[in-house]
């Protein structure tokens, strides 16, 4: 046989320890099996033309890729078969195409400017009826708030008027009757001075003085009246409000938080004298009634 052959291998230690960028480990032996992104070498780096870049050589996918052939043919109308004196090829469906202008990139940026500034003009007129809806509404909301204005103010005026004309033709509190006071006097001194300074003779402004003394009385007079008929419809509604006070029915909490009305004999008598009461105060029946 051969005789053997001894090899002297040299084996040069790492001072340090391989980093470990992942891969499997024995569970019982301990052993670890790394990857093969750190047993290969490192791919050379590309030069900085994109032509002069060299494909990687230790990359899993040209160990791996799959090629694959096949035969493609093309149509027949596509160009490939011409019409010859033997051979007629229908064209009744075919249309030409021509190629349009070539597209620069001036031409290209003068094209985009154009139609921004359109979208810019449609979209500023958009904003611009925007605001024009809106100052004619806001224009239309103020003219009919300055209409509602005056149309309350006049109400209230006439509401005012209403009141004041009220409160003399029917005075019903002291308030009332201080007015017609105030007002009689003012009347007075304005037909006083008018009679002083009238020139007339001392008969006249004697006599012109007794006729505005029986005015003022018979106004005074007036305003008394009107002063008791207030005082007695105050009183009749002080009674009736006192009067109804008592014949109110009682409100009882019951044990379940309602509430229940409840007719108690005083509550009932007191009816009956309200009754009463309001049967004397009708000036409109007969003595048997």
């Amino acid at each position: 046989g051969v005789p053997p052959v001894v090899i002297s291998l040299t084996i040069e230690h790492d001072m340090q320890r391989k980093p470990y960028y992942g891969g499997y480990r024995h569970k019982l032996t301990g052993v670890e099996y790394h990857h093969a992104t750190c047993q290969t070498e490192v791919p050379p780096k590309p030069k900085r033309k994109t032509e002069d870049m060299a494909p990687p050589k230790f990359h899993r996918e040209t160990q791996t890729r799959k090629i694959k052939e096949q035969a493609q043919q093309a149509v027949r109308e596509f160009g490939t078969q011409m019409t010859r004196e033997d051979h007629f090829v229908e064209a009744r469906d075919d249309y030409m195409i021509v190629p349009r202008d070539y597209l620069d990139s001036e031409h290209y940026a003068k094209t985009r400017l154009a139609a921004t500034i359109v979208v810019q003009c449609y979209t500023r007129g958009m904003f611009a009826r925007q605001l024009a809806r809106q100052s004619r509404a806001q224009l239309a909301w103020n003219r009919q708030y300055y209409l509602d204005q005056q149309v309350r103010e006049r109400r209230e005026r006439e509401a005012q008027r209403e009141r004041e004309v009220e409160r003399r033709m029917h005075p019903k509190n002291g308030a009332d009757f201080e007015i017609l006071y105030n007002e009689l006097e003012e009347w007075r001194v304005a037909e006083t001075q008018k009679i002083e300074t009238g020139g007339l003779d001392e008969e006249e402004r004697q006599a012109a003085r007794y006729e505005l003394l029986l005015k003022e009385i018979k106004l005074v007079q007036t305003i008394d009246k009107l002063k008791a008929d207030a005082m007695k419809k105050m009183t009749h509604k002080t009674i009736n409000k006192e009067l109804d006070t008592m014949c109110a029915s009682k409100l009882w909490e019951m044990s379940d938080g309602t509430i229940k009305q409840v007719q108690t004999p005083a509550t009932r008598r007191a009816k009956e004298l309200a009754d009463l009461y309001q049967g004397l105060n009708l000036t409109n029946l007969r003595v048997d009634e």
